[in-house]
């Protein structure tokens, strides 16, 4: 008894050490990941609220729903000038106080708090959020993403030490997100570590002429659409990423006509890549850490109609059919007003709904009513991986 009684204490040393070693978390917080974008829930602004947030690497502030903003009296300050898909923009800046999770403080903002459209009833993508966390947060704490188990974990940086057996990402800050050289079929980048994008890869002008990638792969037009609104795109399938010490395979690639950014970036990495890893990101170190997890070799997840439909207006409208897509063969055209998907009113679905039900596996099949120009028709799209390497 006495022996085990030691050797249980030995235990719970070995495991304190190894808790300290890592440094324990200031604050844990469960996740929702949908459609590959990072959502927590309860956090405050201004000590009102249990208001949705979303975790963006790929933004340069804290954005706030504008309306909310208004509802809770924020003051404006003025406004400032932003980059993102689709082109620049101008946003309110507002003077605010404290955001905090579960009634735990995140960060006191020192930056201009910026406002845009996100709520569903606003934004025609139907984001459906009230906040996006941008690099205040990773400035502040050095931020674990968990996604095996749905788990953002924020540490002191001064007493966190990184994971042993971790792959190691140097990155640089550039307009206050990180950078890291990657190679996509051998061709060497500057790409962003974007949390904010629930792409694979993307790439931009530059990049793509640099690396040719367009004449060595079949593409596919289909345009993007982010806050700033579209931007023409072509769609490839790549052969490989070598993302610090890992080379991911047979992935999709949207090259972007514009570059939303400057042209020392070149694209960026998304969350369908990095969900496949615990992420730790570390600015004070200007360091990345990936650990492969459960995830590291699930298919890719990725729509196989070859549509994008907006709300426009309270209509759900096509607004791109991409040439040799499964929605192109069975006739959709762009500007058809979707009234029901798969028997139920547009409206029930949403964009949200259309985007899984696109996601379903190959041979599913999409039933659509459409009206167009006051005509009504039926049309059947038969999911398939249609972009081919």
């Amino acid at each position: 008894m006495k022996r085990m009684t030691l050797a249980a204490l030995v235990l719970a040393a070995v495991l304190a050490a190894r808790s300290a070693a890592f440094g324990a978390a200031a604050h844990e917080a469960p996740f929702t990941l949908k459609h590959n974008n990072i959502f927590l829930d309860n956090v405050t602004l201004s000590g009102q609220g249990a208001y949705r947030a979303m975790i963006d690497t790929g933004s340069t502030h804290n954005l706030v729903d504008v309306d909310l903003a208004k509802s809770l009296g924020l003051q404006p300050t003025g406004k400032l000038p932003v980059a993102a898909t689709g082109g620049a923009l101008e946003m309110p800046a507002f003077a605010a106080d404290l955001i905090a999770l579960d009634s735990a403080p995140l960060m006191q903002p020192d930056m201009p708090l910026l406002g845009g459209p996100l709520r569903r009833e606003s934004a025609p993508i139907e984001q459906d959020m009230d906040l996006i966390l941008g690099y205040p947060l990773f400035r502040r704490w050095v931020v674990e993403l968990d996604f095996e188990k749905s788990v953002m974990r924020l540490h002191e940086p001064a007493q966190y030490t990184p994971p042993a057996g971790a792959q190691s990402l140097p990155i640089n800050l550039a307009m206050n997100v990180p950078l890291a050289k990657c190679r996509l079929d051998g061709a060497p980048g500057n790409f962003m570590i974007d949390t904010g994008a629930n792409s694979m890869v993307d790439i931009y002008p530059e990049f793509l002429a640099a690396s040719e990638l367009h004449k060595k792969h079949a593409v596919y037009r289909m345009p993007v659409y982010g806050l700033g609104g579209s931007v023409d795109s072509i769609l490839l399938r790549a052969d490989t990423l070598e993302f610090a010490s890992s080379t991911l395979k047979g992935f999709r690639v949207y090259a972007h006509a514009a570059n939303p950014l400057n042209s020392m970036i070149d694209g960026l990495v998304g969350t369908e890549i990095l969900r496949r890893f615990t992420v730790v990101l570390d600015y004070n170190r200007r360091m990345v850490y990936l650990t492969p997890n459960a995830h590291y070799e699930d298919p890719w997840q990725e729509e196989r109609a070859g549509l994008t439909a907006l709300r426009l207006d309270g209509d759900y409208v096509v607004v791109s059919v991409a040439q040799g897509s499964p929605a192109h063969s069975a006739g959709l055209e762009m500007g058809d007003k979707i009234l029901t998907v798969d028997g139920r009113p547009a409206a029930e679905t949403g964009i949200s709904g259309m985007r899984t039900l696109v996601r379903q596996p190959p041979g599913a099949v999409l039933s659509l009513t459409v009206d167009r120009g006051g005509e009504q028709k039926t049309i059947a799209i038969t999911l398939a991986d249609y972009i081919k390497q």
